[in-house]
């Protein structure tokens, strides 16, 4: 069952596990938003008490994590909700999208060609 997850921390100012817990976030949720600076909401398979256990060993001692289930409306002034969602490529649309030109081999083709005529 997927649910709604508010995560929200707060990291000393030396911290280096902001980019950490960011990619956490995005590594497990199904899509997410980011409201506020520290706030995040997870769209997510995991309960509350996992993902407080993926995030907890990124944490400084005195640094803070909080991670509620998140129920009903909510209200917002000066931000709201955007959510976003990991890329998810087949492998087809990967090579559709790369930028790689082939060309065929003319001295091949030369080749082929003479051993025909042969």
């Amino acid at each position: 069952m997927t649910r709604t997850l508010l995560i929200a921390y707060d990291l000393a100012q030396t911290s280096t596990a902001r980019a950490q817990i960011a990619e956490m976030l995005m590594a497990i949720g199904e899509a997410w938003a980011r409201p506020l600076d520290t706030v995040w909401m997870l769209r997510t398979k995991l309960a509350a008490e996992e993902v407080e256990a993926r995030l907890s060993p990124l944490l400084g001692a005195d640094e803070g994590l909080m991670v509620q289930e998140a129920r009903g409306e909510a209200a917002f002034a000066n931000t709201g909700l955007r959510w976003f969602r990991p890329r998810r490529q087949t492998a087809l649309a990967a090579l559709e999208s790369a930028a790689v030109l082939a060309f065929s081999d003319y001295r091949q083709e030369e080749h082929t060609a003479l051993d025909q005529a042969a």
